[in-house]
């Protein structure tokens, strides 16, 4: 693969070569997005100046997702340099328990800023269609009297910019899997486990954290354009709606954060095997020799038997996962932020509707 056919993508080395805080490069797209609305709806006739349908447009349904929509967009732009960004930095906290050489290392670290082009495309065509599909279903299922004008232009604006927003996050979320499945490797070859201090893998559970936030939050500012819970009168429906919020987004960031933490698993469990088939080889020794040895090699087996007992008993205590239960905590409370914002985003959406009647 070459240079050129590997590279991340055009908005990663954009972000990249600005060297601006990445903040201020994200609010600078989000304002960008929101000077781009409100042009092109003048120019189509939906808005007349600031205002949409006599009245401002953040106080519209429709023209309150402009403001999702470029966060949206601003999170994506910035959101993979961020990435990249933390993985070296987890990269140079993990130096002093992996087996490579600097030079390894530095490989490794470039090797993560290279993603083939081809399954980028693949991912991004794949998230426009599914798009499109949502789309194509939600606008037909739309009534006549909640459209707003002209309706047309809404259509075509809507569809091209839902497109544009999933090809970025499916993409995104691609690159999210391919640097935990590297991570992972990384992992399972080239990491020395001590068993008995997890303290030295500790950046692979951080890196999984990251990851699963970066998921998450790009789920939040999502689901915010989906604010229909007062809507929603049948209770089944309700709850429903509730664990499906909950359970994509949660099964989504879990399965990005296992997988970061798949190799260094892989790795402990080994380790950990390995440690008890010597353990178990010095015990099946002493039994034999309280057995079969003299009474000098009897009394030393006697002696060390229970301490190798104990030291088997606590090598099997050992968890096979590098994570502990502030790290669960942590998963499960960054997995309640989207059902969190969509919750919040009805409520928003309710006062409003209560203030303007």
């Amino acid at each position: 693969m070459t240079a050129e056919a590997s590279t991340l993508p055009w908005s990663f080395r954009l972000v990249e070569a600005t060297r601006a805080p990445l903040l201020l490069v994200g609010l600078g797209v989000a304002v960008a997005y929101l000077c781009f609305f409100v042009l092109v709806h003048n120019l189509a006739g939906g808005m007349d100046g600031l205002r949409m349908e006599g009245r401002p447009f953040w106080l519209d349904r429709w023209g309150t997702t402009a403001f999702t929509y470029s966060l949206l967009i601003g999170y994506m732009i910035i959101v993979v340099s961020h990435l990249m960004r933390f993985a070296s930095a987890h990269l140079r906290d993990l130096h002093p328990v992996l087996t490579l050489n600097p030079s390894e290392i530095a490989e490794f670290d470039a090797g993560l800023r290279r993603v083939g082009h081809w399954p980028l495309r693949l991912v991004g065509i794949a998230g426009v269609s599914t798009v499109l599909v949502m789309d194509v279903w939600w606008i037909a299922s739309m009534g006549t009297e909640s459209r707003p004008q002209p309706w047309a232009w809404w259509v075509t604006f809507t569809l091209t910019m839902d497109c544009v927003l999933a090809w970025l996050m499916f993409r995104m979320i691609a690159i999210g899997f391919v640097v935990a499945r590297r991570f992972s490797w990384l992992g399972e070859r080239h990491t020395v486990i001590d068993l008995f201090d997890f303290r030295g893998v500790r950046p692979f559970t951080r890196l999984g954290l990251r990851l699963a936030l970066m998921l998450l939050i790009a789920f939040a500012i999502t689901m915010t354009t989906i604010p229909w819970l007062f809507t929603i009168t049948d209770l089944e429906l309700l709850v429903t709606s509730g664990v499906v919020m909950l359970g994509i987004p949660a099964t989504a960031g879990a399965v990005l954060f296992l997988l970061a933490l798949r190799g260094v698993h892989r790795a402990i469990v080994a380790a950990k095997e390995l440690e008890l088939d010597r353990v178990r080889a010095e015990v099946a020794r002493e039994r034999e020799a309280m057995v079969g040895g003299n009474e000098e090699r009897k009394s030393l087996a006697i002696q060390r038997l229970p301490d190798l007992l104990d030291y088997q008993a606590h090598v099997e205590r050992v968890r096979d996962w590098s994570f502990g239960f502030p790290a669960l905590l942590r998963f499960a409370l960054y997995v309640l932020i989207p059902l969190g914002s969509w919750v919040a985003a009805a409520f928003v959406e309710r006062a409003l509707g209560l203030a303007l009647e």
